[in-house]
């Protein structure tokens, strides 16, 4: 957050700022203008975009925001490329009433926590009332003129133009709709949302007598033969009855709709009346092209309801039904059929579901005012629910009746604004291998959107000499419990049984619009008490009974505020080592604690809480820790700016009973202070940036390690860091082979140096409370220099290409004043050189992106006191989709004595058929020694996966051989071969 450099200048936080005030004060002028009835909602509005224009025309003021626009309005956010807003205080109100109306163009969306609405355009009306901010640049002059001011002018002319639009009354949730009867703000709290240029919906009658029959939308009629005649020849109006054969196809609705229903069959029977002479009902859309239609088709007459045989298909979007016989009431929208087929797909994984059932009912209500409700249901008696389209599948669930309801989020006029979302209900419910039940709920209700099995995955096979044979599930925690999943949560449930002990647990996490987090909780009986990792790690009792729970979770308050809270306890020191390494090696420490921060503008303040829950862990307590950050903050008329951060707290280092250190017991509660600050001055030399600069940094403490006196620390730095940019731009480099299409090249070179000094306190005689504040600090100087090159190409269709870098070569040398012992390359840190690796040191880092889908990476260190090569490493990266995929590389590190060659490569030998290896070996260890050896094939079953794997591994005690059968649903890209607990590899995200 030191600014952001555009050529030659360097753009500062405060001018930002000056110019956003200004347009908080402009959006917030006090014009008058007359606000319609209701209530105005207590909410903070955020107004955000790439460039902001304050407008004057007309006598108006007004807001152009041009470029990644956005409002924020409490738990709504409406987006789009280019806004224009209008803000106008409420007449008779308070000062800090407004209505605003605003103007959205390209992709313009309107989003709550439940779902979003999207548009071209959109015009949005609110009433607010509370404080109102903008973040943004503001360039100066007038936005370019493209007509956007005149389009947003003419959409707020012809929405006041309008009738006031009432909702439905039973209309489904949708986007915006209230809370309960009126909603949390009151029966007008919800801001009115209309696509610009749409036209507004019918005036409803003001009292019906009873409800009148729904207008039927036109169908379309085609066959190759029929024959018809009235009900009631001397009634013109009597209903209709057509019999037709062959070929048969009705349509409803217009073919680019979601809602177009198809109809197909061999046979059927028409019911239809001629409408009134009153009627204008609009031809059906392709009509004309259906050749034979009939003369109702037009028009003239609507069809009512039809009766379908032989091969029966009633389809609508991804939604399908097939059968010998069924009835379609069009009047009710009801669908009646008996033996037949359910077809959906689970749009989250793109995972078909098949439904066959005995007899089943589709149907959605009607209000009182014959306008279709978008809650459709459908009833299933006798039902198989599969993700297999053979009729006697491998798997599937029997009930003896479901029911789906389609609970998609709507808008007030009943347009479906994302993904299909089915919530079902089944009572006696089975569940079968080959036919055969093996398990038994009374009642499931649940969603479609994870498959309709609870088990995720189950491994089986020979885990190795750490865990010896066993069986590994998982299961959707939510489907098994027969719950419905919230939005926006994931459970997992883990059942393990190994000839170690029986392992279970399970994992929550969750993510909603202003909170998120995930919670772990696992216990082990565990029959063979010791744990190993290695020689030097060997036999270590551990308890019989061993266990774990995490819970970590965030939460955004108003007014800016953060909040963190993190709770962690574990039995002993080797339980996360040894059943979750991939979170042990990768993943944030294991702590318990509470962290506030209020984050605006360049400040930021915090306050921390830490209490060590494991009493083997060595860590530090804060009761708490107060914060200051100041970032970018200029000052002397723009020619200084200032960074700082400022911590005074209670703490308490607490070290574990094995910590080999000066004191092992644990500190009393002492105070402790730490400032630093640091003086920028930013010059401009021709083309070269240069930005000299001065630290000063003070810290007391109250208690030292036993034996040191030393309480306060005095730290002093100064530096400065310079660089500037040339390139040239060769526009007839072309080359098909390297898909290479004009090149530009950039080199930036860079230098830097600094030297610091302290009051002869080194970090060896403070207590390791904090590795930015105890650990680093000390008596240190150095410098670095080097060049930064890019090769940059164009890649993609003609028409639609991208910058990317073709190659990047990076070569930067540094020395300092003391060399360090750690087994580490050097490093300079531009930003901190003082928390930097201090060894001099030559580094190059290269990368040629040789292809879209083929990527070469290198680098090496060099110590140029000892001469010697320090690290080094070569890697090449290929996808060949959908076949071939392969990783080959090698490195090197001298000080761990180690050179290791890796190599994994996955093969899709058929459709059915793939392979997977992967393999590590170390050249340079005790002559070479294999590392590791894994062998995956994989064999695809119809909606699942089967895998076998053969594991050799020596990362532990001895040489570990492992083999095991693994099993996983299609649609799960999260599940992979060789995942299980043996991945020491992988990374984590739990942080």
């Amino acid at each position: 957050m030191r600014g952001h450099r555009c050529g030659n200048r360097l753009w500062r936080s405060s001018a930002v700022a000056a110019g956003v005030s200004a347009v908080v004060m402009t959006l917030a002028s006090a014009g008058r203008a007359d606000a319609a009835p209701g209530r105005y909602v207590s909410r903070e509005m955020v107004i955000r975009g790439a460039r902001l224009y304050n407008l004057r025309i007309a006598g108006e003021d007004a807001t152009a925001a041009i470029g990644g626009f956005s409002l924020t309005f409490g738990e709504r956010k409406f987006s789009g490329d280019k806004a224009i807003i209008w803000m106008k205080a409420a007449p008779g109100r308070s000062r800090t009433c407004r209505d605003v109306t605003v103007y959205i163009e390209g992709k313009a969306a309107a989003a709550t926590p439940a779902a979003t609405l999207g548009d071209r355009a959109m015009l949005v009306t609110l009433r607010q009332q509370g404080r109102v901010s903008a973040e943004g640049s503001l360039p100066g002059g007038a936005p370019p003129d493209d007509g956007l001011y005149r389009r947003a002018v003419a959409a707020r002319q012809d929405q006041a133009a309008r009738p006031v639009e009432q909702p439905a009354r039973h209309a489904a949730p949708g986007l915006l709709a209230a809370r309960g009867p009126d909603g949390p703000d009151g029966p007008t709290s919800r801001p009115a949302v209309r696509p610009a240029g749409a036209r507004p919906a019918p005036a409803a009658a003001t009292r019906p007598a009873r409800r009148a029959r729904r207008p039927v939308p036109p169908v379309s009629f085609h066959a190759e033969k029929f024959s018809s005649e009235l009900a009631d020849p001397k009634d013109p109006y009597s209903q209709r009855i057509t019999i037709a054969t062959g070929n048969v196809y009705l349509a409803q609705g217009h073919p680019d709709s979601r809602e177009f229903l198809e109809l197909r069959c061999q046979a059927a029977v028409l019911y239809s009346r001629r409408a009134k002479a009153d009627s204008s009902a609009p031809a059906p859309a392709g009509a004309a092209a259906l050749a034979g239609a009939m003369t109702f088709a037009q028009g003239k007459e609507v069809i009512e309801a039809v009766y379908l045989e032989g091969d029966v298909v009633i389809a609508r979007g991804e939604r399908t039904m097939r059968g010998p016989q069924a009835f379609y009431n069009f009047t009710l929208d009801r669908a009646d059929v008996v033996d037949g087929v359910f077809r959906t797909i689970q749009e989250q994984r793109s995972v078909p579901i098949f439904i066959r059932f005995k007899t089943a009912r589709s149907a959605r209500d009607i209000d009182e005012k014959g306008r279709k409700l978008p809650n459709r249901e459908i009833w299933f008696k006798n039902a198989r629910v599969t993700t297999s389209d053979f009729y006697s599948p491998t798997y599937h669930i029997a009930a003896r009746t479901a029911r789906l309801k389609d609970v998609a989020a709507y808008d007030d006029v009943g347009r479906r604004m994302g993904p299909e979302r089915w919530e079902a209900w089944l009572e006696h419910t089975t569940f079968n291998v080959r036919g055969v039940p093996v398990a038994y709920w009374p009642f499931t209700h649940t969603t479609f959107e994870d498959g309709h099995t609870a088990l995720r995955k189950v491994a089986v096979g020979d885990q190795g000499k750490q865990f010896g044979m066993g069986v590994e599930t998982q299961w959707r925690l939510f489907r098994l419990l027969g719950l419905p999943k919230p939005a926006g949560f994931k459970g997992l449930l883990e059942l393990s049984y190994y000839e170690r002990g029986i392992l279970g647990g399970g994992r929550l996490k969750y993510a909603r619009r202003d909170y998120s987090g995930y919670s772990i909780a696992a216990g082990l009986i565990d029959n063979r008490h010791r744990d190993d990792f290695g020689d030097d790690r060997k036999d270590i009792n551990v308890p019989n009974y061993r266990g774990r729970f995490t819970h970590r979770h965030k939460h955004f308050l108003p007014d800016d505020w953060q909040l963190q809270f993190e709770v962690s306890w574990y039995s002993d020191v080797g339980f996360n080592e040894t059943f979750y390494p991939a979170e042990f090696y990768s993943a944030k420490g294991q702590e318990t604690l509470v962290y506030a921060k209020k984050q605006r503008d360049n400040w930021a303040v915090t306050a921390l809480g830490q209490y060590r829950l494991n009493r083997f862990d060595t860590q530090t307590e804060s009761a708490p820790d107060m914060g200051y950050h100041l970032v970018g903050q200029p000052l002397a008329d723009e020619t200084l700016t200032l960074f700082s951060e400022t911590h005074a707290g209670i703490k308490r280092w607490r070290p574990a009973k094995a910590t080999d250190s000066a004191t092992r017991e644990d500190t009393r509660l002492f105070p402790r202070v730490d400032s630093r600050g640091e003086l920028d001055l930013p010059v401009h030399l021709g083309p070269v940036n240069v930005v000299p600069y001065a630290v000063a940094r003070g810290t007391y403490w109250d208690d030292t390690r036993i034996g040191f006196g030393e309480q306060e620390r005095l730290y002093g730095q100064a530096g400065a860091r310079a660089n500037f940019h040339i390139w040239r731009v060769y526009n007839k480099a072309e080359s098909r082979l390297f898909d290479v299409h004009r090149l530009k090249h950039v080199i930036t070179p860079e230098a830097a140096f600094f030297a610091s000094d302290t009051n002869s306190v080194a970090p060896w005689e403070l207590l390791p409370i904090d590795p930015d504040i105890e650990e680093r600090l000390m008596r240190q100087g150095g410098y670095t220099f080097g060049v930064r090159q890019r090769l940059q190409t164009k890649r993609g269709l003609p028409g639609k290409r991208k910058t990317v870098d073709w190659m990047r070569l990076d070569v930067m040398a540094g020395g300092y004043r003391d060399t360090s012992t750690l087994p580490a390359d050097g490093r300079y840190i531009t930003y901190r050189p003082e928390y930097g690796f201090a060894r001099s040191f030559i580094n190059a880092d290269y990368l040629w992106n040789i292809s879209d889908s083929t990527t070469l990476l290198s680098g090496l260190n060099h110590d140029p006191r000892n001469g010697q090569l320090g690290k080094a490493s070569l890697s090449l990266n290929v996808e060949r989709a959908p076949r071939l995929s392969y990783f080959g590389g090698v490195r090197y590190i001298r000080e761990l004595d180690s050179s290791v060659g890796t190599f994994g490569a996955t093969y899709t030998l058929s459709r059915k058929y793939a392979v997977s290896f992967f393999e590590q070996y170390d050249l340079d260890f005790e002559g070479g020694d294999n590392l590791s050896t894994q062998l995956s094939i994989t064999r695809k079953l119809p909606r699942w996966y089967l895998g076998l794997t053969l594991v050799f591994d020596r990362s532990g005690e001895g040489d570990d051989v492992g083999i095991y059968l693994t099993l996983w649903p299609e649609g799960a890209p999260e599940v992979k071969i060789g995942s299980g607990r043996r991945g020491y590899w992988q990374g984590s995200n739990l942080n």
